[in-house]
């Protein structure tokens, strides 16, 4: 299993104590303070052994038991076929 350390950004960490801040303003001002902004590290997925899809045993049915309809004045209709 892949364990990625969690890496706190400058936003997250004014956003924890309660500051109001726009990230392009924090990344604006540590560009200009020639900081080195720490981004998030994207997460890989866990890597798991797939298995194989199971064949179905039998045709899956198409047959749906509803009818649509229309009366003369547009109204749609749904009826059991009784199938």
């Amino acid at each position: 299993m892949n364990v990625v350390a969690l890496v706190t950004t400058p936003t997250c960490s004014a956003r924890r104590e309660g500051v109001e801040v726009n990230h392009k303003r924090v990344y604006r001002l540590y560009n200009e303070a020639a900081l080195a902004v720490r981004k998030h590290k994207r997460r890989k997925g866990i890597a798991v052994e797939r298995q194989p899809l199971e064949l179905p045993s039998a045709p899956i049915s198409l047959v749906n038991g509803f009818v649509m309809d229309a009366l003369a004045n547009g109204r749609r209709l749904k009826t059991d076929s009784g199938g």
